[in-house]
């Protein structure tokens, strides 16, 4: 849209002023596409196979890898599948959770379960380093809210309670 415009006419800040024009514009907010913006990263994940993040890759020589990441070490496992359905992804990480997951005495009682193991090795102190920046944005503040129900694309509305880094809850 600037370069059109500048081919028409010139004056100082036109660029400015045009964008700053679209970007207050109710009929352009109305019908700009979903703009790509910076999200906060995660939080960090206490402890090893708390989190974990899965995605389908694919097609490899006619299969799907489904790839997944622990958020806290790191690790990845990756495993070759015909079909990228619910029961596969369900079958296909019951070998590495048991291998590596979390295991019920640990969730029943809210910690790792010690072995003797265990005394051959102090525990690494948690790095708080990583950790995700407060909310982007604050109680009362003007927004536009992406609606998709049937009406207008983006609604204005007022910010009235952040729910973590990225979910806030608003009033139209």
């Amino acid at each position: 849209m600037n370069s059109i415009a500048r081919s028409l006419f010139w004056w100082p800040n036109l660029d400015l002023d045009i964008d700053d024009r679209v970007r207050t514009y109710n009929e352009c907010i109305q019908n700009s596409h979903m703009l790509p913006k910076h999200l906060p990263p995660w939080p960090t994940a206490a402890r090893v196979w708390s989190r974990i993040h899965i995605d389908y890759a694919g097609l490899v020589e006619g299969l799907m890898i489904l790839v997944a990441q622990d958020a806290h070490s790191k690790w990845i496992v990756a495993m070759a599948v015909r079909n990228a359905t619910t029961a596969v992804t369900i079958e296909k990480w019951r070998t590495p959770l048991a291998l590596h997951g979390i295991s019920p005495a640990e969730i029943m009682l809210g910690r790792q379960i010690r072995c003797r193991l265990d005394l051959v090795h102090s525990p690494s102190p948690n790095s708080n380093a990583l950790e995700a920046p407060h909310n982007f944005f604050q109680n009362g503040e003007e927004v536009y809210i992406r609606n998709y129900a049937s009406g207008e694309r983006w609604v204005p509305g007022v910010i009235n309670n952040p729910i973590g880094n990225i979910r806030l809850r608003s009033d139209p």
